[in-house]
């Protein structure tokens, strides 16, 4: 009895403990169990490549960095938009700068040369007719003054005026209108009243008679030589005032509106290098020579302290401020791509939470001392990349987005060629050729 009682109770036992666990399973509901999955929104891009993305760690296949892990992916409304990491743009140095209009100074650096003043040039010419026995002035460059003897001229018409001085000079007492008509005569041939004193007082005629300058200054041009016959109204030599001398720097036609009457420029002579001089400007031709395509800029110089000579090279440098203070939009020149055809600055989309920058094409100013001026393409509050363009326009290229030398622009030319060439393959039924009956 008591073996089969312990077989019976088993049996039970067991049934017992599979109903109660049945029980308690259909009324509790499931524990889920723990599953060790990746993040479907997680995604591992570059630092330096951000267009390399995948959902799994790894390596940049284009510089092997590691791949960052980043939940964020939000959507670009601009298809070219081009996003990078914050490790990216401090690993890249990338700066920007708000966009401001500032009153900048413009800087020209010039080369002119000295000029005499063509109002202080003068010509001088001979009274009477005869030919020249001696010439004292013998080249360009030799400095005359006024009252200086230049030549001996042997001249008849003088000497026989001479004779009729000595006559009229004999009746001075009766007839003392002769004698100022002759003198006026002398006088109207440019001699001096110590001239016609020192004839009286030899008694005789002078032959070979001195010529005086009128004019003080340097021989620019020599025109007569010894033994020239000359006649009234004769050049004998072309002379230059140089206490006042003008200083004409080129200028490039685009640089004329630059320049304005008064403006400053720190001069350098050749024959005084290393000490600099300060002039005005006074005076700006706009007449532009055809072959050279430059303008003039006049300065004028005071020739007293430290002399220059006309020919002389001068170096100028020029410091101006625009027009009325006009305020511009300026850029550095690192900020600038140029192409040739082209202007690209990249500008930060503030609007995004990751930075974001655009291509965009601008139209260049003039260069001054802050960069270059921006005279369409940008407005104030905007913020332009200024340090770091280069990196970022290269991963655009890399990313297959708009940069240097891929511009939408670019990309249509080439989608029309291609339609092009596809139609000439491809004709459409309108211009197909008619099927054979």
């Amino acid at each position: 009895m008591k073996i089969l009682s312990n077989k019976i109770v088993f049996p039970l036992i067991l049934g017992l403990g599979i109903f109660i666990g049945w029980v308690s399973n259909t009324g509790t509901p499931p524990v889920p169990t723990e599953k060790h999955e990746h993040n479907s929104s997680a995604v591992y891009s570059c630092s330096m490549h951000p267009q390399i993305r995948q959902n799994q760690p790894g390596n940049c296949p284009l510089c092997g960095m590691n791949l960052v892990k980043s939940t964020r992916l939000p959507g670009l409304t601009d298809p070219n938009a081009l996003r990078l990491s914050e490790d990216a743009q401090k690993l890249a140095n990338i700066r920007t700068l708000k966009v401001t209009k500032t009153s900048p100074s413009i800087t020209l650096y010039l080369n002119g040369r000295v000029l005499p003043d063509k109002r202080k040039i003068a010509v001088q010419t001979t009274h009477i007719s005869g030919q020249i026995e001696q010439l004292l002035i013998e080249s360009k460059g030799q400095y005359v003054k006024a009252g200086e003897i230049i030549a001996y001229v042997y001249s008849p018409d003088l000497i026989e005026a001479q004779n009729e001085l000595f006559e009229a000079f004999a009746m001075k007492e009766n007839q003392p209108e002769l004698f100022e008509a002759t003198q006026k005569k002398l006088e109207n041939w440019k001699l001096t009243s110590a001239q016609i004193e020192t004839i009286l007082r030899l008694g005789e005629p002078i032959e070979s008679f001195p010529l005086v300058s009128e004019w003080t200054g340097m021989i620019l041009n020599k025109y007569v030589s010894k033994g020239s016959h000359i006649e009234q109204g004769t050049q004998l030599y072309e002379v230059a005032n140089l206490q006042n001398v003008w200083i004409n720097f080129d200028l490039y036609e685009t640089d004329l509106k630059k320049v304005k009457i008064g403006d400053k420029i720190n001069m350098e002579f050749a024959s005084y290098p290393g000490k600099l001089f300060i002039g005005e400007v006074n005076f700006i031709n706009p007449i532009v020579d055809p072959n050279t395509q430059v303008a003039e800029i006049r300065v004028n110089y005071t020739n007293t302290f430290k002399p220059v000579y006309p020919g002389t090279s001068v170096k100028g440098v020029l410091n101006s401020k625009p027009k009325d203070d006009q305020k511009i939009i300026t850029l550095p020149k690192t900020a600038v791509l140029w192409t040739g055809k082209r202007s690209i600055i990249y500008v930060k989309d503030l609007t995004s939470n990751e930075p974001t920058f655009h291509l965009r094409e601008v139209t260049l100013g003039a260069l001054n001392t802050s960069g270059y001026a921006i005279e369409n393409g940008l407005e104030v509050g905007e913020e332009v990349v200024v340090n770091g363009i280069f990196t970022i326009d290269a991963a655009a290229q890399l990313a297959g987005k708009n940069s240097m030398m891929n511009s939408s622009q670019i990309k249509t030319l080439n989608k029309s060629l291609v339609k092009k060439k596809t139609d000439k393959i491809n004709p459409s039924p309108s211009v197909a050729a008619p099927s054979k009956k």
